[in-house]
């Protein structure tokens, strides 16, 4: 995979939102999946990039694991806590964790690498600026969730007959 591929993917990752089929902004339990399926999408194009020296088996394998993991865990996240900050919280939580995993690992992999480093580590500086921008996507769907939760706003019970005004003196049906 050359440099100009692995540039446009980049670029493709960045600017694309977070967004449902219908144009919608998600929920961060459903956008946290899209972004951590692009991370892992991202991870092995930019494995395909980096010098055949590196066994990059062991990265492939861990983010595949993760990405697993991480899915079902935030399944489990979507039916259990309710919209909000707690909930995103646990959600960026695990997402940044599998992204730095993913990360470490792979840093791990080129730390003895001598020959082409500035293509190594110009591949992970690739994988940090994506999962900044990723991040930054999963904080706009936290904008949605609240912005919808507080739209929701209850109707007072009031026990008072539809005809009846109150009298003068503020007196109502408590002090008959």
């Amino acid at each position: 995979m050359t440099v100009i591929s692995f540039i446009s993917l980049f670029i493709i990752f960045i600017s694309a939102p977070v967004m449902a089929g219908d144009g919608v902004t998600t929920d961060s339990v459903s956008a946290a999946t899209t972004i951590i399926d692009e991370f892992h999408a991202g991870v092995q194009a930019a494995i395909k990039d980096l010098p055949t020296t590196i066994d990059a088996s062991g990265v492939i394998k861990a983010s595949d694991e993760g990405r697993m993991r991480m899915i079902k865990e935030l399944q489990s996240i979507k039916w259990s806590v309710a919209p909000g900050p707690r909930r995103y919280k646990r959600v960026r939580g695990l997402v940044e964790s599998y992204m730095e995993d993913v990360i470490a690992s792979l840093k791990d992999q080129g730390a003895a690498l001598k020959t082409d480093r500035a293509r190594f580590e110009k591949s992970v500086e690739a994988l940090e600026s994506i999962k900044a921008a990723k991040l930054k996507a999963l904080e706009d769907s936290l904008k949605s969730e609240i912005s919808a939760k507080e739209g929701e706003t209850p109707v007072p019970s009031i026990d008072k007959p539809r005809g009846e005004t109150p009298p003068e003196g503020g007196a109502t049906i408590w002090d008959r």
